[in-house]
This record gives structure tokens, C-alpha cells and sequence, in this order.
């Protein structure tokens, strides 16, 4: 699970680290110097980016899981068959 949530990390990071973000159009937008609203949509851009491959990270952690109970389901009922087919022959 720890190892899950790094990658999450360092694919938020370096989704941050690729969106260009220009830092002058938040100091200007905090005075009032600027209504361009334009100019806002690189911040745009980087939000949606970042929920977007938050969600494919979190599906592919969610199927990987899933494959892992069905995988452990799998060995439960093989198992429980062994057990039941010793019983009755016992």
C-alpha cells in the first residue's frame, strides 16, 4: 500500500513538474494587473491532468487488487474442495 501511494506521489510530482505553469500570471492575477481569463488556463490544464492520472492510477490499483482476491478466492475454493474430497474419503 506504502509503495502505492509513492508512485502516486511521484506521478504527481512529475505531472506538476511537466504542466508549464508560467509563475508571473499569479502575481499578476493576485494585484488585479490582469483579467485576461485566458491566462488562467494552463492552471486549467494542470488540474485536470492531475485528476486524470490520479483516476488511472487509482484503476489500475483497484484492478490489481482486484486480481489479487480473485486470484486468493481461487486458492480458498481449490482449497476447500481438497479439503471436503479428503473427508469424504476418510
Amino acid at each position: 500500500m506504502a509503495r502505492h501511494l509513492h508512485t502516486l506521489i511521484a506521478l504527481v510530482i512529475i505531472a506538476l513538474a511537466i504542466v508549464p505553469v508560467p509563475a508571473f500570471a499569479v502575481t499578476r492575477s493576485i494585484l488585479g494587473q490582469e483579467s485576461n481569463p485566458e491566462g488562467n488556463l494552463p492552471f486549467l490544464f494542470a488540474a485536470y491532468t492531475i485528476v486524470f492520472v490520479g483516476l488511472v492510477v487509482y484503476i489500475l490499483v483497484l484492478s490489481r487488487r482486484q486480481r489479487e482476491l480473485e486470484r486468493e478466492v481461487k486458492a480458498l475454493r481449490q482449497a476447500l474442495e481438497e479439503q471436503d474430497g479428503s473427508t469424504a474419503s476418510g
